[in-house]
């Protein structure tokens, strides 16, 4: 199997494993590579040795290949070398957006309280209209996601305005 795969350009470190089933069941080898786009696959039969089937990357269906793709980014082997040192400059980045926006929050929090900071209405400029009009076009799941959170803003606002006392004189 060992000499077979490496005449299928099967190269590096390979693993071998044994897949469960009936006595005779197959064997499966793959190559383990930095990149899920450089591995490839081989099935062999356990008792003959005979290669059963074979998968590359080419194989995979599109979703496969955009969780394999996803797998590669998220522990750093998509970018090589770099691949570490980005995911910590991201993680640090994600670490200081949360630590300045509680500080953010600390600093306009009511003083009696710890609620939301006064709310300023201002008008949006209308280059960040624009931009998020063309976004919403080209994107209908964040036009339908804005639309349900601009729904559920205005029915919390209608049941806070609901609940406040009123001063009727």
């Amino acid at each position: 199997m060992l000499a077979d795969a490496r005449g299928r350009s099967l190269s590096g470190d390979l693993l071998f494993h044994l897949v469960d089933g009936p006595p005779g069941a197959a064997v499966s080898v793959r190559t383990l590579q930095a990149r899920a786009s450089l591995d490839q696959y081989v099935l062999y039969d356990r008792a003959s040795g005979q290669a059963l089937q074979s998968a590359h990357w080419e194989d995979f269906p599109p979703m496969a290949k955009a969780v394999a793709t996803g797998v590669d980014i998220h522990e750093g082997s998509f970018f090589g070398r770099l691949g570490p040192w980005l995911n910590t400059v991201f993680a640090t980045a994600l670490v200081w957006l949360s630590v300045s926006g509680f500080m953010a929050w600390w600093r306009r929090k009511p003083a009696d309280a710890l609620g939301v900071p006064a709310r300023e209405r201002t008008a949006w400029p209308r280059w960040l209209t624009l931009a998020t009009a063309i976004a919403c076009l080209v994107l209908p799941l964040l036009a339908l996601s804005a639309l349900c959170l601009a729904v559920l803003d205005r029915l919390w606002l209608a049941a806070v305005a609901a609940r406040a006392p009123r001063s009727d004189g």
